[in-house]
């Protein structure tokens, strides 16, 4: 039987592989094409204020700058 410590040092390393979402060429060659990782653009979408749209229209936008250059919209 673990021990709490392995469990939770278990755990990290597990937490710490998921992070790393498929590894660092993974990333790489996501930032390549000009693309954010899923995780960057949930940050981005939650730490970015919305631009509202005409009043009455019902739709906010997200303008979220992307390593491209180019916006992306959500």
């Amino acid at each position: 039987m673990k021990t709490v410590a392995e469990k939770i040092k278990e755990l990290q390393e597990k937490e710490a592989k998921v992070r790393g979402m498929g590894g660092a060429k993974a990333v790489e060659k996501q930032h390549a094409s000009g693309k954010l990782t899923a995780r960057e653009r949930l940050d981005l979408f939650f730490s970015t204020p919305a631009a509202s749209s005409p009043p009455g229209s019902g739709w906010t936008s997200f303008l979220i700058p992307a390593p491209s250059g180019r916006p992306i919209s959500l």
